[in-house]
């Protein structure tokens, strides 16, 4: 008993042992598969699959990324596309992704609080044993963990600011500049770094206009303390220039010439409203007023503020004005920073009632700014304010934030067109694909199935009767291919009796 086996461009019988050996009929595309369930499960899962795909194919090609600049990397990645927050594998290729930026050592900036323009002295990373860093890798961290180191007041030589005709007399300023030294700590995309920061403050600088803020921005409204912070600064500016600088109580000042004052803040007296929030050394090069060649250096160790304050000398008529414009740059900023963990009672700008002792002389301060022609930007108390119709927002401090400008890449969707191109192609490709799975799957399980599937076509079903439904099938389809055999052999006998040649 012999059966068939089919080759791609020939036939040759096979003993029935090699038969069972060669594993070469597979039930191909063309010819019905002997399962019922074959055609719906096709088309239930060809169905499904479809929109699966078609949605993959969807989040895959109808976005591009488009490279734009940033304020807000946090909100510029969460606020993405519907579908941002699927699997990565899915989304990487059109999720949204900002660059840190890159801080330079001298770099100058300002936070979200638009207070004080601060400049970047020294960055370094704790725990490692080369820690200076070039720059500061930032990516809209919050600012964490500010320590007010000092704060330095230096007095300058006495400039003309203008004349008062009335008076006949000239009027001077000690360009008094106010300087806070910080170090803060951040969480930057390669760990916790720290830096140093300076600011500077300075009524009647060059980068101010008199009688206008010398903070990046005024918001009464909504960053009430923040406003309150400079009009304290600018009103105990005026009021410790008074004293020193030769205005109008040049006759009983001793401080005409240069000096310098460096307060620390004393660790054992939180409440600002206390003369011994600061302990202070200072060193002044003066000249009297009667006779300017006449120089004295005067020096002071370092003790607390009330200590000079109180000695009842006239010459230190100084240290209170200058108490009060320190104690509102350090208020000042603890805000700018954002440092909201630090106590309440350490800045008057985040108490009410501290804010309202600190503001009651604001109307006498006001007679030295008409003098100086340089305007207070409140010349009334918290409270009469808050009363009145140019109020303010409510108190308090947010934590804050470095403004800078991030490299970000956006999704930006495609033209409608262009999508359902890319999704239809990509859809016909990848359902080929699963058709060419899915039948060698069936062919796979129907040869383990049904044994008789791997001899011949006539032998799928036929392995119920065993060997001997399987010999029947066989030698049917031997009977089927010898008897067109020999039909072929027969038409190529007669037409050579009949003498017909091949050419």
């Amino acid at each position: 008993m012999l059966c068939f086996t089919r080759h791609a461009n020939s036939a040759r019988l096979l003993p029935p042992e090699e038969a069972q050996q060669a594993h070469t009929i597979r039930t191909g595309q063309d010819k019905p598969y002997p399962y019922r369930w074959f055609t719906p499960v096709a088309l239930i899962g060809a169905t499904i699959l479809l929109v699966l795909l078609s949605v993959m194919n969807f989040v895959q090609n109808s976005y591009r990324l488009e490279v734009t600049y940033a304020d807000n990397p946090n909100s510029t990645t969460t606020n993405g596309i519907w579908y941002s927050h699927w699997p990565s594998y899915l989304t990487n290729s059109v999720r949204p992704t900002c660059q840190p930026a890159n801080l330079p050592v001298g770099t100058q900036f300002f936070t979200d609080q638009t207070g004080f323009t601060w400049t970047l002295t020294s960055v370094w990373q704790p725990g490692k044993r080369t820690s200076a860093s070039p720059s500061l890798p930032y990516l809209n961290n919050p600012l964490e963990q500010c320590n007010i180191r000092d704060i330095q007041v230096s007095f300058g030589s006495s400039q003309l600011v203008q004349t008062a005709q009335s008076l006949g007399t000239i009027v001077t300023s000690t360009d008094i500049q106010v300087r806070a030294f910080v170090t803060c700590g951040i969480w930057s995309p390669t760990g916790y770094m720290k830096f140093n920061a300076t600011a500077m403050y300075d009524t009647i600088s060059p980068n101010a206009v008199a009688g206008t803020t010398a903070f990046v921005a005024q918001n009464p409204a909504a960053k009430a303390s923040v406003y309150w912070a400079e009009v304290l600064l600018s009103a105990y500016w005026l009021q410790t220039d008074g004293i020193a600088g030769g205005g109008y109580f040049s006759t009983y000042s001793p401080y005409a010439g240069k000096g310098l004052v460096v307060l620390y803040p004393n660790p054992q007296q939180p409440n600002i409203t206390d003369l011994n929030f600061f302990n202070m050394t200072y060193t002044f090069l003066s000249a009297k007023t009667d006779h300017p060649v006449d120089l004295t250096l005067s020096s002071g160790p370092l003790a607390p503020l009330s200590h000079y304050a109180n000695r009842g000398r006239l010459s230190d008529l100084l240290w209170r004005p200058l108490d009060g414009l320190t104690k509102a740059m350090y208020s000042a900023v603890l805000t700018d920073l954002g440092q909201t963990d630090a106590p309440a009672e350490s800045n008057i700008v985040a108490s009410e009632q501290a804010l309202q002792q600190f503001s009651t002389n604001l109307s006498a301060i006001d007679f030295l700014s008409d003098f100086y022609h340089l305007p207070l930007i409140e010349d009334s108390d918290f409270n009469t304010t808050q009363h009145s119709d140019d109020a303010t927002g409510k108190l308090g401090l947010t934590r804050s934030v470095i403004s800078t400008k991030y490299l970000c890449q956006v999704p930006r969707r495609r033209p409608w067109g262009d999508v359902f191109i890319a999704v239809l192609l990509a859809d016909l490709v990848l359902l080929q694909a699963a058709w060419k799975l899915y039948t060698f799957a069936v062919d796979q399980a129907m040869t383990r199935v049904r044994v008789g599937s791997k001899w011949c076509e006539g032998c799928v079903g036929k392995e119920e009767g065993g060997e001997d439904g399987v010999a029947e099938a066989v030698e049917r389809a031997w009977g089927r291919w010898y008897g067109h055999a020999k039909g072929a052999s027969a038409d190529v006998s007669g037409m050579r009796t009949s003498g017909t040649s091949f050419s």
